[in-house]
């Protein structure tokens, strides 16, 4: 199996990297307030979008998973965050429909909030307090709005190199036939 994960090589692109990979994390993102709105529409649906066109066609296998890593605000219409990030689920959701992409198989995952105990948080003051003070107080009262990295990282490598069956929709936490996991199905998928 030959998987890309985008967002943390630096280099997704190079012919060597791409030929024959069966699956895709899609894990890049930026923030709303970092960039321009049409920058992040860009960079937040256009991106992934495009990736998963280009990457349909790069299996041996017939079959390429495209695990998209969304977020659970996604299906808010209120924010520019929630608004793009359903609209780019969507729109890739719909892309296995179409006969040039029929070998997708796509997943969105949605953490809440992604926690990792072993990162050290960049500098500047409003990371901090949410990484020092914020976070253990969330590990505590409210598990179920946080995502621990090491289950999500679990959970979407799991989905890129599996066969590409949709989940089984158990509970409520299961959309899109099995190919949209809310944080709780995160949490249960991810478990070792």
């Amino acid at each position: 199996m030959h998987l890309i994960l985008t967002g943390a090589t630096g280099t997704v692109g190079t012919p060597i990297l791409l030929r024959g990979a069966d699956g895709c994390i899609w894990a890049q993102g930026t923030s709303q307030t970092s960039v321009s709105e049409k920058e992040y529409i860009r960079i937040t649906h256009d991106f992934p979008v495009a990736a998963a066109k280009a990457f349909a066609a790069l299996s041996d296998t017939g079959k390429f998973n495209f695990v998209h890593v969304s977020g659970k605000g996604a299906e808010s219409n209120i924010s520019l965050y929630g608004r793009t990030k359903a609209l780019t689920e969507t729109a890739l959701l719909e892309l296995p429909n179409i006969p040039t992409y029929s070998t997708l198989r796509v997943f969105n995952v949605r953490p809440a909030y992604v926690d990792a105990p072993e990162y050290q948080p960049r500098p500047g003051i409003g990371r901090r307090v949410v990484y020092y003070g914020l976070a253990p107080i969330l590990r505590k009262l409210t598990p179920g709005l946080v995502t621990p990295t090491d289950v999500l990282s679990k959970v979407c490598v799991d989905l890129a190199t599996g066969d590409g069956t949709p989940k089984p929709k158990e509970s409520a936490d299961v959309l899109a036939d099995g190919r949209t996991l809310l944080p709780a199905a995160i949490r249960r998928f991810g478990r070792v």
